[in-house]
């Protein structure tokens, strides 16, 4: 599945998935609003045996199958 990454300027390393063929028509009009200037970060194809840095390819698939899109919240830092 072709893939395209939206990054926003309003919080560092938030991430949204979305179907190319989609684009942001299944997004949700709330997480839209919240997702300040989506800027695409990068396209590219996506199936369940792809490495990712931080999520499970079946997931991120599974995600926008069903949701029309996966969100990719910000590592938790470590308060120590």
């Amino acid at each position: 599945m072709k893939i395209v990454v939206y990054k926003t300027i309003g919080q560092k390393d938030l991430f949204l998935y979305v179907a190319e063929e989609d684009g942001l028509s299944r997004v949700p009009d709330p997480l839209l609003e919240k997702f300040k200037l989506p800027e695409v970060a990068l396209t590219f194809d996506l199936h369940e045996e792809r490495l990712l840095a931080r999520d499970d390819p079946k997931r991120v698939l599974e995600n926008i199958k069903t949701e029309g899109f996966h969100l990719q919240m910000p590592p938790v830092e470590n308060e120590w």
